[in-house]
């Protein structure tokens, strides 16, 4: 698996950098630090995108062997997910704020309190509130991780270093699969006592991975970040106020992302409501994967054409027209062929709504501009459980269908006054 990742990076290295070698010693020189740098960055996307496949992906699995009620593990990582949107905010605003606390040492602090999770849990597997805690704690630090690590990118950015997001986020979803397979044929043959293990040796990586990267505190961007913090101190107003055009299209974004949430909860029932198995199940989910990684590789490329703002409300009316076509599907092959507007959806959010970020907030606001679009997807994953289950439980799986179009196309609504609105700080 590290040959197959390793490969991975190089190869998408090579390519993105090729522009940047001349034959001047000191241009060469510059894009050897460029290109280590690049690199790291997408190995650092790559091994936190794994935790969210062994975290996220296997909780239930093992919750479940420490014997926790199918209903409270729901609650459970929905309560997670809800604490890491509030920390993600917190760290976000203590990272803007704070020289000694800065993006890398927030990381290399969550990564040691992961690791140290990680590590306890297989002492303590017979204490079922404990071991829920320790997993918890798993999800909660990897949700926090997520501003921070996008922070990273327009950091290097800022000194020079050519490193592109998206490729790095296509990349992660690349790893998500490959660790995603690893894992299933782990639990097979040895249960789900061996999932704190593969979450110490990722955790392990991304402390060692945290530590690699340079210290903001030694660039100048540190002082001018500094200095556009203190003088914000004379009359600040509210971000929401500020910022409210922004403010729009996290909601509408938001929104969007309740109704993919519940899509993908209900994904099973679905695939069944159409004549579909277990293994259409699996092919399915292949497509939307395989689908993202386009978006994600060629994001740079695209956002030159056309802006974040404009390619987050295309995002959101793809996911409102997937929404719609779903409530119509009538067969196995009508939802493969649904699949692959993926291209447009999922993936072209996940790029576009970092580079959103960057481009409204201030340099002194940027990590929790970060932090804030890092919440769409916990808060949508709260709200998604929560009017899923309550809508099922009334309507069935075609309320479930009908009632995600409504709310996606709110959504996207709010998505489109976001983007229509006019700058205004």
């Amino acid at each position: 698996m590290l040959i197959f990742f390793t490969s991975i990076v190089m190869i998408t290295a090579k390519h993105s950098s090729t522009r940047l070698k001349t034959l001047s010693p000191l241009c060469n020189i510059f894009f050897m630090i460029g290109k280590s740098e690049n690199i790291k960055y997408r190995f650092l996307i790559g091994t936190h995108t794994m935790m969210f496949s062994i975290g996220f992906g296997y909780a239930t699995s093992y919750l479940q062997n420490l014997d926790i009620a199918d209903g409270t593990i729901g609650a459970a990582i929905s309560l997670f997910s809800l604490a890491g949107a509030f920390f993600q905010f917190l760290l976000g605003r203590i990272a803007d704020k704070s020289r000694r606390w800065n993006f890398r040492n927030l990381l290399i602090l969550l990564s040691i309190i992961q690791l140290t999770a990680s590590l306890l849990l297989p002492f303590i597997s017979s204490y079922s509130l404990a071991g829920t805690i320790l997993f918890g704690c798993i999800l909660i630090t990897t949700y926090s991780m997520l501003p921070l690590l996008s922070s990273v990118s327009f950091f290097y950015s800022s000194q020079n270093f050519k490193v592109d997001f998206g490729i790095a986020r296509g990349i992660g979803s690349t790893a998500y699969g490959v660790i995603s397979i690893i894992m299933g044929k782990a639990v097979t043959t040895w249960g789900t006592a061996c999932i704190p293990f593969f979450a110490a040796g990722v955790s392990l990586a991304l402390l060692i991975e945290a530590l690699l990267l340079p210290s903001p505190a030694k660039y100048k961007i540190a002082e001018k970040i500094e200095k556009n913090g203190q003088s914000s101190k004379k009359k600040e107003k509210a971000l929401i106020l500020r910022y409210p055009a922004f403010t729009l299209m996290l909601l509408g974004m938001t929104i969007v992302m309740v109704f993919q949430n519940m899509n993908v909860t209900y994904f099973v029932r679905i695939i069944e409501k159409v004549g579909g198995n277990s293994t259409s199940l699996g092919i399915s989910l292949g497509i939307t994967a395989v689908m993202e990684i386009p978006s994600l590789f060629f994001y740079s490329r695209l956002n030159k054409r056309i802006s974040s703002k404009n390619l987050l409300l295309i995002s959101c009316t793809v996911f409102t027209l997937k929404a719609l076509l779903f409530c119509l599907a009538g067969s196995v092959t009508a939802i493969y062929l649904i699949q692959v507007l993926s291209i447009g959806a999922f993936g072209l959010m996940a790029a576009a709504k970092v580079y959103y970020a960057h481009d409204t907030f201030d340099e002194k606001d940027i990590v929790t501009g970060q932090a804030l679009v890092a919440m769409t997807e916990a808060i949508g994953m709260v709200l998604g459980s929560l009017f899923g289950g309550l809508i099922i439980k009334t309507g069935g799986i075609k309320a479930v269908l009908w009632g995600g179009f409504a709310i996606s196309l709110a959504g996207t609504i709010l998505s489109a006054f976001g983007a229509l609105l006019r700058k205004k700080n």
